[in-house]
């Protein structure tokens, strides 16, 4: 799993497979973002306005690690 914080747009990404084929995305609720790759799996999730998801400061993601 790769994951990575983007400060400017305050986004959080997960990625499952990376590089991947792009095909389309969904919204599951506000602000989250799951991608498909051109064989319809899940490949990747964004969270937008991550730091307001997660009710924390935007410094605590740039080091965010899943586990």
């Amino acid at each position: 799993m790769i994951n990575e914080y983007d400060k400017q747009s305050d986004t959080l990404y997960f990625r499952v497979v990376d590089p991947y084929q792009y095909k389309e995305s969904i919204e599951l609720a506000d602000n989250i973002i799951l991608d498909f790759d051109s064989e319809n799996i899940p490949v990747a999730l964004e969270i937008l306005d991550a730091s307001k998801y997660f009710s924390v400061k935007p410094y605590a993601l740039r080091n965010f690690a899943w586990t």
